[in-house]
């Protein structure tokens, strides 16, 4: 029932069009088709189809069982994911973009009948055309979260134990990584650069970029915190201000956490308008797109406004202050995630006698 076409694309690589055909003589009762980057997984798609069709026998019988299979297709588990939790928690735009793309990637398979090879076969093909370990290590966690969801929130009747082993497998094999801990600072050239470009009167900024910038280097806030900051949760005597929900592996909605404010940040505020709740009423969007064309104007590398935090954090280390007390202003909860802005070495350690 199935061909398999290879096509050569613009940039002169190959994509492989797989089609599947159900006959009653000359009629065509269905057909489907899908494309995919290697030959290896159009066949592998094709044999799994096949496999179904059979299962519910031929002709209209095997038409009328179609809908059943695509009901359970990782596209429609996405999109039921997404449709009834992502109103109640907090996702970020990372999230959203990594489910859709999976949605395009593997969209069609049949989470009923997922396979640890297919998966493997799915992460080797993703290393071979670039994609970087960690990012293929999110693609299984992310199909594992939904398929989870599916089994435990919906009943359906998921192969979880194919994305368990194939994890395992990936890692094995050095297919897969945790992603790697950043260490950028920008330099004060950098710094210098950047609040030349932001202070810049050409009267055309909505955003004082040169404002929330400086802010992030001397707060250690994150850049959707920046912006959902408000003025009634700033206390003054104690120089503190609650960061509401606050981002956190385990609980972000209603982690509303009080840190400490550095004499500088409380400057920076007070030096800002008052016009409605928040401090800095701007969207986080556009604070990253004016950052980042920003950078890329300069010919400033590999610059990310996180980094910003990083610098912040490991300012108030070389300033004097202690682990438990950085905590207070960075909001850290763990010294396994904090450690790693210190930037100690074995030989800057003082013995004590």
């Amino acid at each position: 029932m199935a061909t398999i076409i290879a096509r050569r694309l613009k940039d002169g690589s190959r994509s492989y069009r797989a089609t599947i055909r159900i006959m009653r003589g000359n009629a065509v009762l269905h057909q489907e088709t899908r494309s995919f980057r290697a030959k290896s997984l159009a066949v592998q798609w094709a044999r799994e189809r096949e496999g179904t069709l059979k299962r519910h026998g031929t002709g209209e019988k095997a038409v009328a069982a179609l809908p059943l299979a695509d009901g359970i297709s990782i596209t429609s588990l996405i999109d039921r994911y997404v449709k009834e939790f992502s109103n109640i928690q907090r996702w970020g735009r990372t999230k959203e973009h990594h489910l859709r793309l999976l949605q395009r990637l593997v969209g069609e398979w049949d989470a009923s009948t997922l396979t640890t090879d297919q998966l493997v076969e799915h992460v080797r093909q993703r290393r071979l055309s670039g994609t970087g370990p960690s990012t293929c290590n999110n693609d299984l966690i992310w199909i594992r979260t939904v398929l989870k969801t599916a089994r435990a929130a919906w009943g359906l009747p998921v192969n979880l134990q194919a994305v368990e082993d194939a994890s395992h497998a990936c890692r094995h094999l050095k297919l897969t990584a945790k992603s790697r801990s950043r260490s950028r600072r920008p330099t004060e050239a950098e710094t210098q650069k950047l609040a030349a470009w932001f202070g810049r009167g050409d009267g055309r900024r909505q955003i004082p970029m040169h404002e929330i910038m400086a802010f992030a280097i001397v707060s250690a806030r994150r850049m959707d915190e920046i912006c959902r900051l408000r003025w009634d949760d700033i206390d003054r005597d104690a120089m503190t201000i609650v960061i509401r929900d606050m981002k956190d592996p385990e609980h972000t909605i209603g982690n509303d956490v009080a840190v400490k404010l550095t004499q500088e940040a409380l400057a920076i505020i007070n030096r800002q308008p008052r016009t409605g709740p928040l401090i800095f009423p701007y969207t986080s969007k556009s604070v990253s797109a004016a950052f980042t064309r920003a950078c890329h104007m300069l010919g400033i590398k590999d610059l990310r406004f996180h980094d910003l935090r990083h610098e912040a954090t490991c300012r108030l280390f070389e300033a004097g202050y202690q682990i438990h007390e950085v905590a207070h202003f960075t909001g850290h909860r763990s010294w396994a995630t904090l450690k790693r802005y210190t930037n100690l070495k074995a030989a800057d350690i003082k013995l004590r006698e």
